[in-house]
């Protein structure tokens, strides 16, 4: 499973692909001895709903809408190469 997962992500396609997606719901993950419970949004991407992470610190309440860019991985998964959030209203 490992091999498959790791093929996937380092031998990407190189063509990428850009959306902006409305954020649906936010929140934080439970804080542990050695997590600070990392802020998080949900969003709709392909007909399912997807949650994505942040670094500590980023105030995702704040924020409305998300810019992500992804490519096909090897064997045809997609991989998120880069998120921004971006302010505005639900």
């Amino acid at each position: 499973m490992f091999l498959f997962l790791w093929t996937n992500y380092h031998y990407p396609n190189q063509d990428k692909k850009a959306i902006t997606a409305s954020i649906l719901s936010y929140g934080h993950l439970a804080k542990s001895k050695n997590s600070c419970g990392e802020p998080y949004i949900n969003i709709k991407y392909k007909d399912f709903e997807k949650q994505l992470i942040f670094p500590c610190g980023t105030e995702v309440e704040k924020y409305g809408q998300v810019y992500i860019e992804t490519k096909k991985g090897f064997w045809g998964f997609d991989i998120i190469t880069n998120k921004t959030l971006i302010e505005g209203q639900w």
